[in-house]
């Protein structure tokens, strides 16, 4: 009669583990996970420093309640930013919108990229001209 092994192989120990570990993941409800990420999207209205997230004053604590509630309730991600935005104004974003002057704060940092690489190259090929140049003057 064949004994019975004591210890289980390793790759069933991994296999059980990753099924353990889907069996988590799928037990997170999508409105928890919705929930999560618009925190992140919005800021504490107490002293606009953090997302609601992270802060840990009593207006985050609230506006995380009601976010859950909102979405409860059936409003897509984006009624509940524009709930958040009509009643703090767009400053309640922790990302502006690409509109108006937020739109500046997309651009300008590849706009200033843009002109320190120009301002670099041109300053090597002077540099690159000016080191040319100055042997032949030299020659006798």
């Amino acid at each position: 009669m064949a004994s019975l092994p004591t210890r289980f192989p390793p790759c069933v120990c991994f296999a059980a583990l990753l099924l353990a570990a889907a069996g988590v993941a799928a037990e997170t409800p999508p409105l928890e996970s919705r929930a999560r990420l618009l925190e992140r999207k919005l800021m504490a209205p107490c002293c606009f420093t953090q997302t609601i997230d992270q802060h840990e004053s009593e207006a985050a604590r609230t506006m995380r309640a009601e976010v859950r509630q909102l979405l409860a309730q059936g409003l897509t991600d984006e009624q509940v930013l524009d709930y958040y935005v009509e009643r703090q104004g767009p400053r309640i974003l922790a990302v502006p919108p690409a509109q108006g002057f937020g739109r500046l704060l997309y651009w300008v940092p590849s706009m200033l990229t843009g002109v320190l690489l120009v301002a670099v190259c041109l300053l090597l090929r002077s540099w690159y001209r000016r080191g040319r140049a100055t042997p032949a003057a030299r020659l006798p």
